[in-house]
């Protein structure tokens, strides 16, 4: 069986940003040699989330806003006693995946 691990990283601008990583997903599993299988993408960090939908304004504006009327940001939160400031974000990466495995992935040649 055929394997291969990459890791990605990723300097963000914003709080809220969402990266479209298809094409090196796409580079990596043409380099991996691997003509069909599946591909687990997982987030290494507690507060970020995988997205697999479309690549669209729309949606991503959509997500965003109900992410925010689930889980606003609060001065309150008891986790902020930790000397940290986002616990929001941490209720947030709960409604959005932390990994997803794409399965049946075909090279196309």
């Amino acid at each position: 069986m055929k394997v291969l691990t990459e890791y990605l990283w990723f300097t963000t601008k914003n709080k809220k940003e969402f990266i479209n990583i298809t094409e090196t997903v796409e580079k990596i599993v043409r380099k991996s040699g691997v003509n069909e299988g599946f591909v687990l993408v997982s987030a290494m960090h507690i507060t970020a989330s995988i997205f697999v939908n479309d690549e669209e304004d729309g949606i991503k504006a959509d997500l965003l806003e109900w992410a925010e009327k689930l889980a606003p940001f609060k001065r309150e939160y008891r986790h902020h006693n930790t000397g940290e400031a986002n616990a929001d974000a941490h209720l947030k990466s709960i409604l959005f995946h932390p990994d997803d495995s794409l399965i049946n992935v075909t090279v196309r040649k």
